[in-house]
């Protein structure tokens, strides 16, 4: 019915834990869990893995860092060749998905076949903020916010992503998830958000996005797909 995606590189252990056991207790039973260790080094991360690696529903997949290159995005390349069923949900390593979230957006997918990437709203934790991010995502919205899907929260079709070459891996501290958007706005996937909060997003500072915010290209590459997007609609 449904992947789960996830990519770990050296994530705490008790978020870790917390990430992979809320995958685990969800309302419905037909879907696989698939762990991506981008080679991680810590100790304590690969112990909360090997604790689940005999769980029937997990598999866990190990893919080398490479150097000057974008590793999440080599991990989730990695992982969707990996994942089984058509339907895949995206989910980060220190994240709570909610018991309900696998259902919602499996019925949601399967009643729209014309929706390619749905994603959902998130609970940030511990300060509470939900977000409001609109149903429909319009090139207005596209060429004006770089914040209209939460990635943890997407389900996608894997095909789909796969024809598109999946994300890029270029440049190093590039925001490979609105590059990924952006490519599916050009290519004329269809796009939607749900008005239901189906992740509880941890926030601390060790968050991949605060880190990449720290260097300019990442800041280039949301730019830098913007412009590809005015001159595709030209």
């Amino acid at each position: 019915m449904i992947s789960v995606l996830m990519p770990v590189y050296n994530t705490k252990s008790e978020y870790l834990f917390e990430a992979i056991n809320s995958t685990l207790f969800q309302s419905i039973a037909n879907y696989e869990v698939i762990i991506v260790d981008n080679d991680s080094t810590n100790k304590d991360t690969l112990h909360i893995l090997n604790n689940f690696s005999n769980n029937e529903k997990v598999k866990i997949f190990k893919c080398l860092r490479q150097e000057g290159k974008n590793n999440i995005s080599i991990a989730l390349n990695h992982g969707l060749n990996q994942c089984k069923y058509d339907l895949v949900a995206r989910m980060d390593s220190d994240d709570i998905m909610l018991y309900d979230r696998l259902e919602k957006q499996f019925n949601y997918m399967t009643e729209n076949l014309d929706v390619d990437i749905l994603g959902a709203q998130i609970k940030v934790f511990p300060d509470g903020y939900v977000t409001n991010h609109p149903k429909t995502i319009t090139n207005d919205i596209a060429l004006n916010s770089s914040w209209f899907l939460n990635h943890p929260t997407i389900v996608y079709r894997r095909d789909k992503i796969l024809d598109l070459g999946g994300y890029s891996d270029t440049p190093e501290h590039g925001a490979e998830d609105y590059k990924l958007w952006m490519t599916s706005f050009r290519s004329g996937l269809v796009i939607r958000n749900m008005p239901d909060v189906v992740l509880h997003y941890r926030s601390h500072g060790q968050n991949l996005t605060r880190k990449r915010e720290k260097h300019q290209s990442y800041y280039k590459s949301i730019e830098d797909e913007k412009q590809k997007l005015v001159e595709h609609l030209k």
